[in-house]
């Protein structure tokens, strides 16, 4: 028997008037009253024996109905979650993930039987045979950017081993130099702060290498006093933040590299002739990494054209304007207030935020709602698409064991997922977190099993 007596669809909600008939109803009703009644303690009765309209008195009223017609609502929706799938797969509509929405102010008891609406959001609509028609130039190596060359990658990595697995031997009567070491006693101070403290370190030993720092202390001597002030990135909260810093560095010891040859190195040193055996074997370790890397960020790059060609090019219809609107709307207040309490241009909050400027505009107070809206409606968009081929095209679903696998992850390192600690102090917030981040690399992987790339 159909529970439903009427549906309406709109772009993008489906909203279904539910009649449960007396037939079904009301014995319902009386079993969960007189259970619920039974835990019921009046005076002069015993517990639950209590006539119906005396054991009302003690309790109230309204949230008794609202247990009642709710466990109504649960015994009889997955008859009318049934019908509703079977309507939609008709429509070729899509629900979103959220559950559906029971009306409360739609609840009714009447002769005809129990009556409530439901609301269920959809999804926007896609052509999924269009991903085959979207043609992906491949990236070029010359598009990495900040690429460096091999030689570059290995200069780097054999100077690594030279500073890090080199014997060192006293050279007091020289000067410090690049590779070199020197035992030193180290005083910084945070020149930024409301109090500058001054904090040591005595007797520390520093390889001269490639650090910031490294240049003011070249060319020192044994004995010799060096003050000098640098900028130095330093984490705070969920960002690196630049600050001045004023080190003063005592020389008491230098210490020259007793090996200027990776050869010798690797000869002299048992652990590290275990893992490389030669330069050659290096130099083929190194190369093997460097290609992968170049693999791997080739294929970031892939991904971003993609992205934006499904961003641009890919047909979306029925988009939810009302919340994009809201959405909007929310943003740009909050962006206003922030301008307004720390008077600061709008111009400046918008640069500090994670916002992304997509067409790269040129931000001005009047075009800045312009550029909110771009990426608002640009994320809500790429969301659909990836929502609307997790649940049509993807086999494999996510289980729930693996998203808690992966929350416990982003929980307990959520640096590296790009999230701050605020972000995930909630663990109900983070298996969503995870749920989303699972289903979109699963979506994203079935739409580049569609898509064309080019030479």
């Amino acid at each position: 028997m159909s529970f439903i007596i009427d549906k309406s669809i709109t772009s993008s909600e489906l909203t279904v008037k539910c009649l449960i008939p007396n037939e079904f109803y009301k014995p319902y009703k009386e079993r969960l009253e007189n259970q619920i009644l039974s835990s019921i303690e009046v005076p002069g009765f015993r517990k639950g024996k209590a006539p119906k309209e005396i054991a009302f008195q003690k309790i109230n009223i309204l949230t008794f109905y609202n247990q009642v017609y709710n466990e109504i609502i649960d015994k009889f929706f997955p008859d009318v979650s049934k019908e509703i799938e079977e309507y939609l797969e008709e429509k070729d509509r899509i629900k979103d993930f959220f559950n559906a929405d029971i009306k409360q102010e739609t609840i009714n008891e009447d002769d005809k039987g129990f009556s409530f609406e439901v609301g269920l959001k959809l999804l926007p609509q896609i052509i999924f045979d269009d991903f085959k028609k979207l043609k992906i130039t491949k990236a070029k190596e010359e598009e990495i950017p900040n690429l460096l060359k091999f030689e570059d990658v290995l200069e780097r990595e054999i100077k690594y081993y030279l500073l890090n697995y080199n014997e060192y031997i006293s050279d007091n009567n020289s000067t410090v130099k690049e590779n070199y070491k020197i035992k030193a006693d180290l005083f910084f101070t945070d020149l930024e702060g409301k109090n500058p403290e001054t904090r040591e370190n005595k007797d520390i030993e520093l390889v001269i290498g490639d650090k910031k720092i490294d240049k003011n202390i070249i060319g020192m001597k044994v004995g010799e006093t060096k003050t000098f002030i640098e900028t130095v990135s330093v984490p705070h909260d969920d960002h690196y933040h630049d600050k001045k810093v004023e080190y003063k560095v005592v020389c008491k010891e230098i210490l020259k590299p007793k090996y200027s040859k990776i050869e010798d190195i690797i000869k002299n040193n048992s652990e590290l002739e275990k893992q490389i055996k030669s330069k050659k074997e290096l130099e083929k370790t190194v190369k093997t990494k460097f290609d992968n890397s170049i693999q791997l960020e080739l294929q970031k790059l892939d991904d971003k054209k993609l992205i934006q060609a499904l961003i641009t090019d890919f047909k979306v219809t029925d988009l939810p304007i009302k919340f994009i609107d809201s959405e909007v709307d929310r943003i740009f207040s909050n962006l206003t207030k922030t301008s307004t309490e720390n008077k600061l241009d709008i111009v400046e909050v918008f640069k500090q935020t994670k916002l992304p400027n997509l067409k790269n505009e040129k931000l001005t107070k009047e075009n800045i709602p312009l550029i909110v809206r771009d990426y608002v409606e640009s994320e809500i968009k790429l969301v659909s698409i990836l929502k609307n081929c997790y649940q049509k095209k993807v086999e494999k679903k996510v289980t729930e064991e693996e998203i808690e696998t992966l929350a416990k992850s982003i929980k307990s390192y959520p640096e590296s997922y790009g999230y701050s600690k605020n972000d995930v102090a909630n663990l109900e917030d983070v298996k969503n977190i995870a749920f989303d981040k699972m289903i979109r690399e699963l979506a994203f992987d079935w739409i580049k099993s569609q898509v064309q790339f080019i030479d």
